[in-house]
């Protein structure tokens, strides 16, 4: 009875370390087939891209400002790259930290000041146009006050005026 038990454990403890085997063959061939998106950074630009197309990775953005490209790598390419001394960091998103949130949507105070705005353009607008008025009534008076002494003396029949004598509103 021994026997059949242990070579039941046996071949279970065999079947176990097969699979076993094949998990991890399984996992590092799925490693290495799966890429990841990385920044590929190098002492300029160029050379990073050059790195990243020599050992079959996939460019997808340029980065000049900080020497380095993006790119597409599996793990065995990044390990490459790792090795040849670039500098390889997983690209991952950014956030401003403390940033404060804004609002999507009507602002109330925005809406009040422009309101504001808008009144005062208003006011002053007709303030304008009130001056203007007065203005045209201050000139027909000047007008009126200038002409005063001309209307005089031709009611009177005659008038001087810078050597021009004018008989009933006719100059001779």
């Amino acid at each position: 009875m021994e026997t059949a038990m242990s070579r039941s454990l046996g071949t279970r403890l065999t079947i176990v370390a097969v699979a076993m085997i094949v998990l991890t063959l399984a996992t590092s061939d799925a490693e290495r087939m799966t890429s990841a998106s990385v920044i590929v950074q190098g002492t300029d630009m160029a050379s990073a891209a050059q790195a990243v197309r020599q050992i079959g990775g996939e460019v997808t953005r340029e980065l000049g400002i900080i020497n380095a490209v993006g790119a597409e790598l599996t793990a065995e390419q990044r390990r490459a790259l790792i090795e040849d001394a670039f500098r390889v960091i997983a690209d991952r998103g950014v956030s401003v930290a403390g940033a404060k949130k804004v609002k999507v949507g009507r602002d109330p105070e925005w809406d009040a000041a422009e309101k504001r705005a808008a009144k005062i353009a208003k006011e002053w607008e007709e303030a304008a146009e009130q001056a203007a008025k007065a203005a045209e009534r201050e000139l027909a008076k000047a007008e009126q006050a200038a002409n005063q002494p001309a209307k005089r003396q031709a009611a009177r029949g005659t008038s001087r005026s810078f050597g021009v004598t004018v008989w009933s509103g006719v100059t001779a």
